[in-house]
């Protein structure tokens, strides 16, 4: 899962990962997939996901 990479106007990354790390991972790992979420980095206090 992804979720919105945000730079601070410091230039702080305050995200677990950027879009380039995501791309990475991806690439690297075999049967991977991005899932990306509409959310800030807290997304699991955002969303209400179902089994």
């Amino acid at each position: 899962m992804k979720a919105k990479a945000v730079v601070g106007s410091d230039g702080t990354l305050k995200a677990a990962n950027s879009e380039e790390d995501a791309e990475r991972v991806q690439a690297l790992i075999q049967n991977c997939r991005t899932v990306r979420l509409d959310c800030g980095h807290a997304f699991l206090e955002d969303h209400s996901f179902s089994g």
